[in-house]
C-alpha cells in the first residue's frame, strides 16, 4: 500500500495512510501519532514540500511549511530524530534559495 503512494508521488496520501495506520496500531490519534513520531511525517511532507516548491508554488509551500512541518520544532521524546531541527532548517533554507532563483530568472 505505501508503494503505491510512493509510485505515483502521493505525498498527502502517504501522509494520512501512515497516520491512520500507526494510530490505529498504537491505538493513538493521529495526530498524537505525528507529534510522537515525526521522522516517519517528515519524509511525505518534504517530498511534497520540493513538489512545491519545483512547481514554484511559493505561498503554498509557505502556508503548508507553517502549518504542517513547523509544528516538528516542538516535538520532544525518545522517537524524534537528533537532526530533525537541522532537517526543518534545511527545508527552509530550500525554499527561501528556489524563491530567489525564480525571481532572478523574472528579471
Amino acid at each position: 500500500m505505501v508503494n503505491a503512494f510512493i509510485v505515483k508521488q502521493e505525498w498527502e496520501g502517504l501522509d494520512d495512510y501512515l497516520g491512520k495506520l500507526v494510530a490505529t496500531i498504537l491505538n493513538k490519534t493521529p495526530d498524537e501519532v505525528v507529534m510522537t513520531h515525526p521522522g516517519l511525517f517528515m519524509i511525505p511532507r518534504e517530498e511534497r514540500l520540493l513538489d512545491m516548491l519545483s512547481d514554484q508554488k511559493f505561498e503554498e509551500d509557505t502556508s503548508f511549511c507553517q502549518k504542517s512541518v513547523e509544528l516538528f520544532r516542538g516535538c520532544q521524546g525518545r522517537f524524534v530524530a537528533l537532526d530533525l531541527m537541522h532537517k526543518i532548517d534545511d527545508l527552509n533554507t530550500n525554499k527561501i534559495y528556489a524563491c530567489h532563483q525564480t525571481q532572478r530568472r523574472a528579471y
